[in-house]
């Protein structure tokens, strides 16, 4: 099993109890490794030699909760089968980096001596560090510059704009009118903003002469915990130390050293939005320490606190909801279903008879931020508010897009001030963390590194979950078809097998499911979601009305096995489809959202649809309006791309221009 299974390589993992699946060895070491020092004990489930992974099956339907991130198939697993011998060092065990037990063998640090495929000669590899991935708290130990106090951001250093709330004891991040046009308004609004006006532009990012030099200025650093703390000299900015990557002859050069952790950033935003929509105590951002910090810079006095005899009272603000919307708005949460992998339960974290939501992981917010937040809030906040925070989360949806472009960039750049800018309008100062202040941050990023796919974090949080589980496991035209069946009997060469049995007809016997996977995506029928928590029925086809482009939305009802001679066969899905004609009682397009009305069908005489044109969506109920109305939104598969088509390097003679390309 192990020799079939196995690549094209002679050499496969050794599961001995001392090379433990760390070590490519060949087919005879690793018997002998069997034989004289038997098999690791531990490894029960042989995942590296073809056997599948306990954890990749699926749960009964009534277990189902919609958690399948075991199914994901990790980028980290091809990387680390492309790391051969020389990268591998295993000190503690006394073995050399081929897993041998020679203990004269030179290890392999740094670099890595491989053999050419094509000649027997020997060559050095080196390596090169392109940026590091980690989240926020890391970057003060990767980068040297503290990311707390009064210049937190290790972007804009010494212009970053913080003010101290003396009754929060933190600083507040703000000064987003920076970033905004010369002669926007808002740039001489006093009373909506900080009461003054900001006349600024925008930081100018350190070169690297100017980073050198201002790290010249820090000495005397001493590692580890130290008692007392060693208070910095003005000079020394938010400088801790000089990150060891300064030793590397080109870091000084290169403009992207440390990523923002999108992940890390969506986490953070989300909690505080959520925290303080639902007044969640110990978490929400409206407190009275903040009400107080409020008055004492002399803003917005409809907020300050009220006296009320001995006792201070604290009115409603317009961003929180009271009691019975806390309640309504859990509810709603609570009863969102999303398609299978695509999110865990997050009815699990809501809490309805208290009002609130915790416990949510990263990629829970990140869902609820880019798909939930939006719809949700419409039947409880204003306008204003409402709009501000689908501007947010469609900053944050369109930033994490799988195919990016500059113009897009481009617009995220000059939209994500204004975003910031309405939120210091509506919260209060408290608010605005350094999480929120380094969204400006992430579209100069983008520009920079390109999708964020490949620069955050959820590949290694995955893969390190991934290592927990193995720890916790001891209509035809029929003038057409008789001309390919005349075809066939001539030239039977000249008609393809599939072509020939399309033409000859299905079987008059046809299968009917509740469930298949398609390109990879998990449909099930409206029926069988009865008892599951997840939804998989919802899809959007692409089709013609009039002779005019459109997407059919609709539910699915059926799926039909048609069997053609050959061993072929065909899917279908039996459909209902929502009536899109209809701008006004069918479908209304908003500027960020979609609605669709449930309750009026379309194309009754036409339900089928070939499976492989379909495309999985999921509705949310829509809130804002009464009726049948539901949000739709559309899905992408994990690790599927739109790679966009671009000339071959054989056309380059026929004068092909590869530089106008804008897509990543």
């Amino acid at each position: 099993m192990v020799q079939s299974n196995a690549p094209a390589s002679d050499a496969i993992r050794c599961p001995c109890w001392i090379c433990r699946n760390n070590f490519f060895q060949p087919f005879t070491v690793v018997r002998d490794h069997l034989f004289l020092r038997g098999i690791d004990r531990s490894y029960n489930q042989w995942i590296f030699h073809g056997e599948d992974d306990p954890f990749q099956v699926n749960q009964s339907d009534d277990e189902d909760d919609g958690d399948d991130f075991g199914e994901y198939i990790d980028d980290v697993d091809e990387m680390l089968d492309d790391i051969r011998v020389g990268s591998f060092v295993e000190g503690a065990t006394g073995l050399n980096s081929d897993g041998s037990d020679n203990d004269n063998a030179e290890p392999n640090v740094g670099t890595s001596r491989h053999h050419s495929f094509e000649h027997s000669d020997i060559f050095r590899l080196h390596a090169s560090l392109l940026w590091t991935i980690n989240d926020f708290p890391a970057y003060a130990n990767l980068s040297g510059w503290s990311t707390k106090g009064k210049l937190a951001c290790p972007v804009c250093t010494v212009d970053t704009d913080s003010t101290w709330l003396a009754y929060g004891h933190k600083y507040c991040y703000m000064g987003h009118r920076r970033w905004l046009a010369p002669k926007h308004p808002w740039r001489k609004n006093k009373r909506a903003f900080n009461g003054a006006n900001e006349v600024q532009g925008h930081p100018a990012k350190l070169t690297a002469q100017a980073v050198l030099e201002s790290l010249r200025m820090v000495s005397n650093v001493q590692f580890g915990k130290i008692l007392p703390k060693r208070k910095r000299a003005p000079q020394e900015l938010n400088w801790t130390k000089k990150s060891i990557f300064f030793d590397l002859p080109y870091w000084q050069d290169v403009e992207l050293r440390h990523n923002l952790d999108i992940m890390y950033i969506e986490k953070n935003i989300c909690d505080s939005v959520l925290s303080t929509l639902l007044s969640i105590v110990g978490k929400s951002k409206d407190t009275t320490n903040a009400r107080r910090d409020l008055e004492h810079l002399e803003l917005r006095k409809e907020l300050h606190l009220c006296l009320d005899g001995d006792r201070c009272r604290m009115s409603l603000a317009c961003y929180t909801l009271n009691h019975n919307e806390r309640i309504s708005f859990c509810e709603w949460v609570s009863q969102v279903t999303f398609p299978d992998g695509f999110v865990s339960n997050i009815a699990q974290c809501v809490n309805i008879r208290e009002g609130k939501i915790i416990r949510m992981k990263s990629h829970d917010s990140h869902i609820f931020l880019q798909r939930l937040l939006s719809v949700v809030i419409g039947g409880f906040l204003r306008p204003n508010i409402k709009l501000a925070l689908t501007e947010l989360s469609t900053f944050f949806k369109e930033l994490c897009a799988r195919t990016l472009t500059y113009e897009s960039l481009y617009r995220l750049q000059a939209d994500i001030p204004i975003i910031l800018c309405k939120l210091e309008m509506i919260f209060l100062p408290a608010y605005f963390d350094i999480m929120v202040y380094l969204a400006i941050h992430l579209p100069d990023e983008a520009l920079l590194a390109r999708p964020v796919q490949y620069r955050w974090m959820y590949p290694f949080e995955r893969y390190l979950e991934k290592f927990k589980r193995y720890v916790r496991n001891k209509a035809r035209p029929k003038s057409s078809i008789a001309e390919i069946q005349e075809k066939h009997v001539m030239d039977p060469a000249s008609v393809p097998d599939e072509i020939y049995a399309l033409a000859c007809g299905p079987d008059k016997w046809a299968a009917s499911y509740a469930g298949c996977i398609m390109n990879r995506i998990r449909f099930q029928t409206k029926d069988r979601e009865g008892h599951r928590r997840t939804q998989n029925s919802g899809l959007v086809v692409r089709g013609e009305h009039q002779s005019n482009p459109i997407d059919l939305y609709g539910v699915l009802n059926d799926i039909i096995e048609l069997r053609y001679m050959g061993w072929h066969k065909v899917y279908l899905f039996q459909c209902d489809w929502w009536d899109v004609s209809d701008k006004r009682k069918g479908i209304r397009v908003g500027d960020h959202l979609t609605s669709l009305n449930t309750s009026r069908t379309w194309y009754k005489d036409e339900p089928f649809a070939l499976a492989c044109q379909a495309q999985q969506v999921f509705y949310l109920k829509d809130i804002s309006v009464a009726g049948n109305w539901y949000v739709v939104h559309k899905i992408k598969n994990r690790n599927v791309y739109n790679i966009p088509l671009v000339a071959s390097v054989d056309d380059a003679n026929d004068g092909a221009e590869f530089g106008d390309d804008d897509a990543f």
